[in-house]
């Protein structure tokens, strides 16, 4: 038989090796060959033309997608339900538009909370007015609920301006105190 390139090259990894074994990798006869590439198209057809493919998702497997999301239930958990893999479960759910909020755990403080918060125009003029009167980062971030440097942060973004000579000598007294 005639180790044409092309017909390999169409059956994937198992193909690819059946190449290599034919143009001499290792020894191996024509009949051998032959055979290989016979399971090789024979596998191939059987899965539907994808050596990978899984069977096609059907409407009971999606509804059954969208009662584990509302019920809370975990990713590994549906994976299992559906005898599909986790990864099969997350693009299916994200193809049908299915989103989940993001998980806290009760380790995280409030300070991640905050983080998440837009700026209302009554923080960042609470922000404005202790920024300038010259009050500590810290201080400012512990009544804003926020941390220091999303107070840094915002401050540069709405123009404030730390008061007159706050970089100077005072700032060093700041530090040795």
């Amino acid at each position: 038989m005639d180790c044409h390139r092309g017909v390999w090259r169409d059956l994937g990894r198992y193909g690819r090796v059946a190449w290599r074994r034919c143009r001499g990798g290792a020894a191996m006869n024509i009949a051998d060959a032959h055979a290989q590439l016979k399971r090789a198209i024979q596998l191939y057809n059987d899965l539907g033309g994808c050596f990978h493919a899984a069977p096609p998702w059907t409407s009971a497997e999606e509804n059954t997608i969208r009662e584990a999301y509302a019920a809370g239930l975990s990713l590994p958990e549906i994976a299992r339900l559906l005898a599909r893999s986790q990864a099969a479960v997350k693009l299916r759910a994200h193809y049908l538009g299915l989103r989940r909020p993001a998980a806290r755990s009760g380790w995280e403080s409030r300070a991640d909370d905050a983080m998440s918060r837009l700026w209302s125009a009554f923080d960042d003029d609470t922000l404005r007015d202790l920024w300038t009167a010259g009050v500590q980062v810290d201080d400012i971030a512990t009544a804003l609920n926020r941390s220091a440097a999303a107070c840094r942060l915002r401050a540069s973004q709405i123009g404030a301006a730390r008061p007159e000579g706050f970089y100077g000598a005072a700032a060093h007294r700041r530090a040795a105190e």
